[in-house]
């Protein structure tokens, strides 16, 4: 990775280990985790609907002598009698802007992966998600009748991620660089994670057109050779996330 105009020390003293700049949106449920060099505390200024602000201290959950990971998932900071607008994450000259979205959306897949600085981060992927098996099939006669022999499965899943700004778009992109990605399920509100997934098939095209909105598409499959894949602990759905929430 090539970061411009700085040094590394002023740019690990000034930012989290993520390349989005600007802010985030995220929603209500769902984790949000920081990384960043060093080991001072992180303060976070959440502000509410009734104009009012309340100070937090974004508990440590991860990290070493060298850096530390902080959870600033948006349910932390939920008061009652007042709705959360957005809150602000500092640790030293760090910052970061987290905007709450007003519209539940569905969520597939949400994809845990490997950033440039080696650092995980969760994706929220909310715009269509499909499933696309492809099988080879290879066939001989046996006594006279034609069998498959072989059957060979490749379950390709294609996600959107949705409309993105600007900052989540260039963001979006450290997905497709990364060589390790993951499924997230969440499971009574538990996050688990599980297989892993190679991306294909990436377009995360964009212009300067100002009425133009960043959407990227993507495929995946598992990374494993096995692709008849029935998880038992995906509850509320029937076998992956593309079928339709009216039956259920």
């Amino acid at each position: 990775m090539d970061i411009v105009g700085v040094d590394c020390s002023t740019f690990l003293n000034t930012h989290f280990l993520t390349l989005l700049e600007g802010h985030k949106t995220t929603y209500m449920g769902r984790l949000e985790y920081l990384h960043y060099m060093g080991k001072e505390a992180a303060q976070v200024t959440a502000h509410y609907a009734d104009k009012t602000t309340k100070p937090f201290t974004a508990p440590a959950v991860g990290g070493n002598d060298i850096y530390t990971t902080i959870d600033v998932s948006p349910s932390r900071f939920e008061t009652e009698g007042t709705d959360l607008l957005y809150y602000v994450v500092e640790a030293g000259s760090r910052s970061m802007t987290l905007i709450i979205d007003s519209e539940e959306r569905d969520v597939a897949p949400t994809l845990l992966f490997t950033n440039s600085f080696g650092c995980q981060e969760l994706i929220y992927c909310t715009g269509k998600h499909e499933v696309d098996p492809q099988y080879t099939r290879d066939a001989a006669y046996m006594g006279g009748i034609r069998v498959n022999y072989r059957i060979t499965e490749q379950r390709t899943f294609n996600a959107d991620t949705g409309y993105l700004g600007t900052d989540m778009a260039n963001w979006a992109d450290d997905l497709f660089r990364s060589d390790e990605v993951y499924l997230v399920n969440f499971i009574g509100g538990v996050a688990k994670v599980g297989k892993r997934v190679t991306l294909s098939d990436s377009k995360s095209k964009r212009d300067n057109l100002r009425d133009s909105v960043p959407r990227f598409t993507f495929s995946y499959t598992y990374a494993q050779r096995q692709h008849n894949v029935l998880d038992l602990q995906r509850a509320g759905r029937i076998f992956d996330n593309t079928f339709d929430n009216t039956f259920n």
